[in-house]
């Protein structure tokens, strides 16, 4: 039995990561709204979601994130941690560059058995109301405990999975925004051994009552596998005190083995110097990670004036 759990349980682990990537990624505060952040202005951590968001940056700016989710599946535990910064360039457009790290493990053990890599740059330019971007991601997969199945620890050593995206945001005057990103072309000439999914996703934001209203589809397809995924997600953000403090909520509407997920979250805003996002995800009806739910934590600097 235990040698059995010792070959499943590195095939599990990397199942579990590439869903829980594509969970978190974009910051507490669109992970609160659902991951519904396609058309999510100013907001840094979101950008690696809408390449052509970073042209909504206007100063120099840094975030990190960080979460945590235990699956309670043989003692999986799941860190995440997002660094982010955005540069604008004056009329020369903005510049963005994301590092995503994720290390999952058996608490037992207290050790890693993986290690998940994810890079990616954008360039974006402001064309009047409308903002587009190209970008460069970049994917990397090191396990450390898996030689007792040979095929992941050949997708360890393989060479890094890369796509190219084009992405354009639109936005009305602050009270609608839109937003579409295709990600990850070419990646099947780019990549040598696996290519990242095709991923398309299209959202929006209209400001309705006091806070925002967003609505975001994103369709995965893995050409090499032959199947295709897709996702709806929505969310509410809602101001209180002085605009200084906001409540968040979503819903996912995950692929049939999730099921659903419900987010709830705050964000604190300092003089729009600092500010504070944190999210708990909690998976519903069947999910695979319906054992524990995720904690997120977004802190972001943005240096004062453009």
């Amino acid at each position: 039995m235990k040698n059995i759990l010792k070959t499943v349980f590195p095939v599990i682990l990397i199942l579990v990561i590439n869903l829980y990537s594509a969970e978190l990624k974009g910051g507490a505060r669109n992970a609160a709204l659902g991951g519904s952040g396609t058309a999510l202005a100013d907001e840094l951590a979101g950008v690696i979601l809408n390449p052509a968001l970073i042209n909504t940056i206007d100063s120099f700016s840094v975030s990190a994130t960080t979460g945590l989710e235990n699956l309670g599946l043989n003692g999986v535990t799941i860190f995440d941690l997002q660094a982010d910064l955005g540069l604008p360039l004056n009329k020369a457009g903005n510049i963005g560059v994301h590092l995503n790290t994720i290390i999952a493990g058996n608490s037992g053990n207290g050790q890693a058995d993986t290690v998940f890599l994810e890079l990616q740059q954008e360039y974006g330019r402001q064309i009047r109301e409308l903002a587009v971007a190209v970008s460069c991601r970049q994917q990397f997969l090191i396990v450390n405990k898996a030689e007792s199945f040979s095929g992941i620890q050949d997708q360890a050593k393989a060479e890094p999975r890369i796509g190219i995206g084009l992405s354009l945001f639109y936005s009305k005057k602050d009270k609608i925004n839109f937003g579409l990103a295709v990600d990850n072309l070419l990646s099947p000439l780019l990549s040598k051994d696996s290519e990242l999914p095709l991923t398309v996703r299209s959202g929006m934001a209209l400001g309705v009552g006091p806070g925002t209203l967003l609505t975001d589809a994103r369709l995965e397809k893995y050409s090499g596998l032959g199947a295709t995924d897709f996702f709806i997600n929505s969310g509410y953000e809602f101001p209180i005190v002085n605009n200084k403090l906001k409540l968040r909520t979503g819903m996912e509407l995950l692929n049939i083995t999730e099921g659903f997920a419900l987010n709830l979250g705050l964000g604190y805003n300092l003089k729009k110097i600092l500010s504070f996002d944190y999210v708990l995800s909690m998976p519903l009806l069947g999910s695979i990670r319906a054992w524990g739910g995720s904690h997120i934590l977004t802190i972001t600097y943005n240096l004062p004036g453009k």
